[in-house]
């Protein structure tokens, strides 16, 4: 049984911060969203993504900010993880910074 693929339209990260291939989705995130001084929470596996940059804001010190990445093996699944984090929101500084995105190992 082949994989559904989705009919919606995401972004796709092929580029990331340094000249490696990376092996797995997880190294990719970390390294593709990765800003100096702000951490990559990089959770689960599978070539697309929630990816939450609302901790991003300068208003506090770089090492309480992060951004959160969670993957899943299929878009759908990636946009109702979002659709989850949009109606809660991501924490107390929530500013509703939330993208579903797809990753590529191969440029």
């Amino acid at each position: 049984m082949g994989r559904r693929h989705s009919l919606i339209a995401v972004k796709t990260y092929r580029q990331h911060n340094c000249a490696r291939q990376h092996r797995t989705f997880a190294t990719f995130a970390k390294c593709a969203f990765q800003q100096k001084g702000i951490p990559v929470q990089a959770i689960g596996e599978g070539e697309y993504a929630t990816v939450s940059t609302c901790n991003r804001t300068y208003s506090i010190p770089s090492y309480r900010r992060t951004t959160s990445v969670h993957m899943f093996a299929t878009a759908e699944e990636a946009e109702r993880a979002k659709a989850i984090i949009d109606s809660s929101g991501c924490g107390g500084l929530c500013r509703r910074q939330h993208e579903v995105v797809r990753l590529s190992l191969t440029t």
